[in-house]
């Protein structure tokens, strides 16, 4: 068992891989995905559930950068923002983490690098065609 069909008997495909987590996934209850959620949030960036929720509440519980709740994912989460210039990679010391940020902001910071001046030049951007309409 755990094979999505015949063909995935000797070789698991991506495709039975990712079927196979979905289920595992599905099995779980709402309290073991809340244990796994805090094992990876110490592992991860260094911070207790309750470091998270107060982090959480002193925001009132949106993002930090648009004000708005995490409506992008069936389990609206804000995810964790951390200073990548401090540890590289994906794990934090726990010491850099800036805030929590939704999906949309997060992806955005990320693409721009956290660069500061990429995003200056994307707000002169915006400001320059907006001014023509």
């Amino acid at each position: 068992t755990g094979f999505c069909s015949d063909e995935c008997r000797t070789e698991r495909s991506r495709a039975c891989a990712v079927a196979g987590t979905r289920a595992h996934r599905a099995r779980l209850t709402a309290e073991e995905r809340a244990k796994k959620r805090r094992a990876g949030l110490l592992a991860r960036y260094g911070l207790t559930a309750e470091k998270f929720q107060a982090l959480s509440e002193a925001q009132g519980n949106v993002c930090a950068i648009c004000l708005k709740p995490d409506t992008k994912h069936h389990s609206p989460v804000l995810k964790i923002d951390h200073d990548h210039s401090c540890c590289s990679g994906n794990k934090s010391c726990g010491k850099c983490v800036r805030g929590l940020l939704c999906s949309n902001c997060n992806t955005a910071l990320g693409g721009f690098g956290d660069d500061p001046a990429a995003l200056l030049a994307a707000i002169a951007y915006l400001e320059r065609f907006s001014a023509r309409i």
